[in-house]
């Protein structure tokens, strides 16, 4: 499940970015591909460093309100560049 999941907003991520930044799609390419590798040197030692002090309930409250960041900002921002590159080609 979790597999599928991330394969689609892989996915969304990439088509976003291509539709968003089309002179400079590949410099932002670069940079999620540069942020997926630090989530994936940082997050298993980070994440073991907090369930082995905090336990792990703590693991799912401090990944939740990270996640709920950029969903607010998502929220705020998203709609807005897709509103406009959809009127921009017609």
């Amino acid at each position: 499940m979790q597999g599928a999941a991330d394969s689609m907003m892989i996915t969304c991520n990439y088509s976003l970015i291509a539709q968003t930044f089309k002179e400079e799609k590949m410099i932002y390419f670069g940079y999620v591909e540069a942020a997926a590798a630090i989530g994936l040197i940082f997050g298993a030692p980070l994440g073991s460093l907090i369930y082995s002090t905090l336990g792990y309930k703590y693991c799912y409250y401090i990944v939740s309100s990270m996640f709920s960041i950029p969903l607010v900002l998502f929220i705020i921002f998203l709609p807005k560049s897709i509103d406009n590159s959809i009127s921009n080609k017609s």
